[in-house]
């Protein structure tokens, strides 16, 4: 599976990465995987690595079911780097479905994992 994740407690962080060609059962299995971790909290802030996404493999249905749901609490902020153009279209309709939805966490879409971290509170 081209995804994994990574919860750094001190940081209260979900840090999730994808690489090559994801699909929408890979980052939802991934999801069910950080869900089910006895160190996953909801108002952890999330950190979706897409810079080595070459393509999501997904359609707009299927990305807006992802969006459909979210284990995050109204305290997190999930945050998506993708430079690439198509995947980060599909992360900005992710985003914009997340909050049309009536989604509890703030979503950003970034080009560079420096913004990224500057919007978590993660750069020093």
């Amino acid at each position: 599976m081209p995804c994994e994740y990574e919860i750094d407690l001190p940081r209260r962080l979900i840090r999730c990465r994808g690489w090559g060609s994801v699909t929408h059962a890979e980052i939802t299995g991934m999801r069910l995987e950080f869900t089910h971790d006895p160190a996953f909290r909801p108002e952890f802030c999330q950190l979706y690595d897409f810079q080595d996404v070459t393509d999501t493999n997904m359609s707009a249905s299927e990305v807006r079911d992802l969006a459909s749901y979210s284990p995050f609490s109204h305290q997190a902020r999930r945050a998506i780097v993708a430079p690439q153009n198509a995947v980060y279209g599909k992360a900005r309709m992710f985003a914009i479905q997340r909050e049309a939805g009536g989604g509890q966490e703030e979503v950003g879409v970034f080009r560079s994992l420096e913004e990224a971290n500057v919007w978590l509170g993660l750069a020093h």
